[in-house]
């Protein structure tokens, strides 16, 4: 199938280069041809060209059914995988093999409970979606390259509470890095200002600490702390707990 269209491919490359000379040859002498002899060349063209589009009409139909053959060939794999599976469970051992993949016990239990039709059904629908997914992946990456504005990034946090005033700075200003630049909705975001995470970051040493993570800048810092540092949300609440 696969020579069948590589022969195809080529037989229409060779055509369209006939197709192009036989033309250049008609204008460069049509002035010392007679009718006949131009008519003989115009039908040679048409007939190449002719043979050129039902050979694209064949190259496509080649490529449909190779791409169907395909599709079949996939999702007969994963049909074979859901029977394996079953025939040979493994528990959460393939499922959550990488880091963060492990997924919840409802979530396990809704999957159990699905029909083998519907679980391959599943897993072809995640294929299919898994380029899509790779492009969003991607371009959110390339987003997180590039240094974030703390003008657009004020907001509330994703726990719902209210944006904490800004610590003071000794000169007033941001870092001359932290330019303009429109940020993704989506992307966390850190620190007092409640911006999204660029340049270098100090995180707070309480393990309950609702921030976790700050700009150095925002905390008038200019490098990250040798020892154990504390925010001061978080310093005031120690000092809170002493007194009380």
């Amino acid at each position: 199938m696969v020579d069948n269209l590589v022969y195809i491919d080529d037989y229409i490359d060779n055509s369209t280069t006939a197709t192009a000379k036989a033309a250049i040859d008609l204008i460069d002498n049509i002035d010392n041809l007679d009718a006949s002899d131009r008519f003989i060349k115009l039908k040679a063209m048409v007939d190449l060209l002719t043979e050129t589009a039902q050979r694209s009409s064949e190259k496509a139909a080649l490529a449909k059914v190779t791409s169907d053959a395909v599709d079949r060939h996939c999702n007969r794999l994963d049909a074979n995988l859901v029977k394996f599976e079953e025939n040979y469970p493994i528990g959460k051992l393939r499922i959550a093999s990488l880091p963060g993949l492990a997924p919840s016990s409802k979530t396990l239990r809704e999957y159990s409970k699905l029909s083998s039709k519907e679980k391959i059904t599943k897993k072809i629908n995640d294929r299919k979606e898994s380029q899509s997914a790779k492009k969003r992946r991607a371009a959110k990456e390339d987003m997180m390259s590039i240094p974030r504005s703390l003008k657009d990034a004020r907001t509330h946090s994703d726990k719902g509470k209210p944006m904490k005033a800004l610590p003071s700075r000794k000169n007033g200003k941001l870092k001359s890095s932290e330019t303009d630049v429109s940020v993704d909705p989506n992307e966390p975001v850190y620190c007092y200002c409640q911006g999204v995470s660029y340049g270098e970051m100090v995180a707070c040493d309480n393990a309950e600490c609702d921030i976790e993570w700050f700009h150095l800048a925002c905390v008038d810092l200019k490098t990250v702390p040798k020892g154990k540092w504390y925010c001061d949300n978080c310093n005031k609440y120690k000092g809170k707990q002493r007194r009380s």
